[in-house]
C-alpha cells in the first residue's frame, strides 16, 4: 500500500512537470529537451520533501510520547509491570513501547513510499534521456543535411577547424532557420569538439524566439561551457526569447559568457544594447576602452547594468575582425 501511494505521487508530481513543460514552437517532439533539464530539480526536490516529512515525523513522535509518558502514568506502570513480574505473568506492553511500535511502522510506511517514488523517477529518468537520444539521432537524420549545406562546410571541416584551436564559429548570416538552430543546439549538446567553441557568431539569423530557446534549453544542458562572447544581433529576438535566455543564465547555463550582442532585435528587454563584463574587444580580446568595464554578465531582464550599444575600436573595416565577422 506504501509503495503504490509512492508511485501515485510520483505521478502527480510528473504530471505537473509535464504541464509546465508545455507546448513549443518547435513542435511537441522537442518537449523531451526540456523534461530531460527538469528532471533533475524536480526529483531533488521530491527527495529534500521527503527527508523533511521524516524529520517531521521524529519531532512529531518526540512530542507525542513526551505528552503521554507523562509522570503518574509512567509510575502507575511501573507498579502494573511490578505486580506481573510478582505473578509471574508477562507485563503488559508500556505507552512508550506502543509509541514506539507505532513510530516505526510510521517511518517504515514513509521509507517504502520514498523508496517507490524515487525509483519511479529514476526509471522515468532513463526513459526520458532515452528518447532524448533517438530525438536527437532522427532530427539530425532529418534537419541535418540542410543545416550543413546553409553552414558550407562539412562536419569534418569544422571539427578541423575547431581541433587547430580555432575558438571562433562564425554561423551568422547563414539563413539559419529555428529547426536549423534545432539542429545547431542538438549539435553543442552532443558532439564534443563544439565544447571548444570560445565565441559564436549568429547574427543576422531570423530564427527569433524558437531558436534562441533552443540555444537556451542547450546551455541548461551544459552545452557550450568555454564560451565568452554570444552574438545575437539582428536575429528577430522578442521579450519571449530574451526573457528564456535570460533565464538560462540566471541557472548557470554559458558560465563563461562574458560578452553578449543583442543588438537590432524587437525585444524591449534586450534590443539595442551590447552587454559585457570586460574591456576586451568580444573578437580580437584586444583592450578596448569604448566597452565600459561592468562587474557582472549583463541582461536586462536580470537589472545589471545594461550599457548602451558602441562599436570597438577594431571594428573598423581595415581591422582583420571585422572581416571575420562581416
Amino acid at each position: 500500500r506504501a509503495e503504490a501511494s509512492g508511485r501515485r505521487e510520483m505521478a502527480t508530481t510528473l504530471q505537473e512537470v509535464l504541464r509546465s513543460v508545455g507546448a513549443h514552437t518547435l513542435g511537441s517532439g522537442y518537449n523531451v529537451v526540456r523534461e530531460v533539464i527538469q528532471l533533475p530539480r524536480v526529483v531533488a526536490a521530491v527527495k529534500e520533501q521527503q527527508r523533511q516529512e521524516q524529520w517531521a515525523l521524529a519531532q512529531a513522535h518526540e512530542a507525542e510520547l513526551a505528552a503521554r509518558i507523562s509522570g503518574t502514568k509512567v509510575e502507575a506502570t511501573k507498579c502494573e509491570s511490578a505486580q506481573a513480574n510478582a505473578l509471574g505473568r508477562e507485563p503488559q506492553r508500556t505507552a512508550k513501547e506502543d509509541q514506539e511500535e507505532l513510530h516505526s511502522t510510521t517511518l517504515r510506511e514513509a521509507a517504502l513510499r520514498a523508496e517507490a517514488a524515487n525509483a519511479a523517477w529514476d526509471a522515468y529518468h532513463t526513459a526520458a534521456r532515452e528518447r532524448l537520444r533517438r530525438r536527437d539521432d532522427e532530427l539530425l537524420a532529418r534537419e541535418g543535411a540542410t543545416f550543413w549545406a546553409k553552414v558550407g562546410r562539412t562536419k569534418e571541416q569544422m571539427s578541423a577547424q575547431l581541433e587547430g584551436g580555432a575558438g571562433l564559429l562564425d554561423l551568422s548570416r547563414k539563413g539559419l532557420t529555428p529547426p536549423d538552430l534545432d539542429v545547431a543546439a542538438t549539435l553543442f549538446r552532443t558532439w564534443p569538439p563544439l565544447a571548444s567553441i570560445t565565441a559564436l557568431l549568429l547574427s543576422g539569423n531570423q530564427f527569433g524566439d524558437g531558436g534562441a530557446t533552443a540555444l537556451s534549453d542547450a546551455g541548461k544542458h551544459g552545452a557550450l561551457p568555454r564560451l565568452c562572447r554570444l552574438f545575437l544581433d539582428n536575429v528577430k529576438l522578442s521579450d519571449e526569447g530574451a526573457t528564456d535566455l535570460a533565464g538560462a543564465l540566471a541557472v548557470g547555463a554559458l558560465p563563461h559568457l562574458t560578452f553578449l550582442d543583442l543588438t537590432r532585435n524587437q525585444s524591449a528587454l534586450g534590443s539595442g544594447r551590447i552587454y559585457t563584463s570586460g574591456r576586451l574587444c568580444p573578437l580580437c580580446c584586444q583592450p578596448s576602452p569604448l566597452l565600459s568595464s561592468s562587474p557582472h554578465l549583463l541582461l536586462a531582464p536580470l537589472l545589471l547594468n545594461p550599457l548602451p550599444p558602441r562599436p570597438s575600436p577594431c571594428s573598423l573595416t581595415s581591422s582583420p575582425c571585422a572581416l571575420v565577422r562581416h
